[in-house]
């Protein structure tokens, strides 16, 4: 508290005491919380490169929207993200099935009824496994590229 109250600067060399009015100061407009949503209140740093921060910069305008929101949203999705992506996981199945249905075929042998549904089970027991390998093996190669 100041030696003249609350509303009083101190005099300093001067004899002369300076009142204060009590006035609003005027706030920032900023963006209001939604009603109903947790205030965010924890950030995050992270550092780029020069060439990354300008590559975040395009995305984010082309999203329309601001760098720091379209960060916040990409993280949240990525950290949302099933490990196992249900169109990944049958792209894999596809994939596995042509392998299968296409090696005998190559080979000039024909393939019986039986043989297809066979592959089919075969694939549906084993694409989870396959796309979860396969996402480990591209997550290793990006970590090295990086």
């Amino acid at each position: 508290m100041f030696p003249g109250g609350i509303n009083q600067f101190p005099a300093g060399n001067s004899k002369v005491t300076h009142n204060m009015t009590a006035k609003a100061i005027p706030s920032i407009d900023s963006p209001k919380q939604r009603i109903g949503r947790a205030s965010r209140i924890r950030s995050i740093a992270v550092r780029f490169t020069l060439t990354e921060a300008e590559e975040l910069e395009r995305a984010s305008k082309a999203a329309g929207i601001s760098l720091c929101e379209w960060g916040r949203d990409v993280l949240l999705q990525a950290s949302r993200s099933r490990e196992t992506d249900p169109v990944f996981t049958e792209l894999v199945a596809t994939r596995l099935l042509i392998v299968n249905l296409l090696k005998p075929m190559l080979l000039g042998k024909s393939v019986p009824e039986n043989w297809i549904v066979e592959a089919m089970n075969g694939v549906r027991a084993a694409k989870h496994k396959a796309a979860a390998d396969l996402r480990k093996e591209y997550a290793a190669r990006d970590r090295k590229e990086s």
